[in-house]
C-alpha cells in the first residue's frame, strides 16, 4: 500500500536543487519495511520495482524500521522515482480538489529485473 512521504530539509518543488551547492546531493528512495525487504531478498540500495494498475517505477530500496509491513513510501516531487507514474490523472482523483490520489494506492513491490 503506497503511503505519502516527505524528505526532511527538502522543498517540495522540482526546483529544490537549483541553488544547492554542488557537493550537496539528495536522492529519493523507495522505503520498505524490514520484514518486506527480507521476504523479497532486498537489501538497502538494491533496485526495486513498484507497480500499480497505472504504471511502474524503479528506484533504490531503503529499509525503514518505522514502516509497517506492506507499506511502501515514495516521496513526492522527484523525477526518479516519480510517484506520479504509478498514479492516474483520470482515475481515483479527488472530485472536490482535483488532486491525484497518491496515498492508499494498491502497489506491488518486487526486485527490479536484472538486480
Amino acid at each position: 500500500m503506497l503511503i505519502p512521504g516527505r524528505r526532511l530539509r527538502t522543498l517540495s518543488s522540482p526546483l529544490r536543487d537549483a541553488a544547492a551547492p554542488r557537493e550537496w546531493t539528495d536522492v529519493s528512495r523507495i522505503h520498505l519495511a524490514p520484514d518486506d525487504a527480507r521476504a523479497l531478498g532486498v537489501s538497502a540500495g538494491a533496485a526495486v520495482s513498484v507497480s500499480s494498475r497505472h504504471g511502474e517505477v524503479v528506484g533504490e530500496a531503503e529499509i525503514d524500521p518505522g514502516l509497517r509491513p506492506r507499506a511502501v513510501r515514495i516521496s513526492h516531487d522527484w523525477l526518479e522515482p516519480n510517484v506520479g507514474e504509478i498514479a492516474s490523472a483520470h482515475h481515483e482523483v479527488d472530485t472536490l480538489t482535483g488532486m491525484v490520489r497518491l496515498s492508499g494506492v494498491e502497489v506491488r513491490v518486487q526486485r527490479a529485473s536484472g538486480s
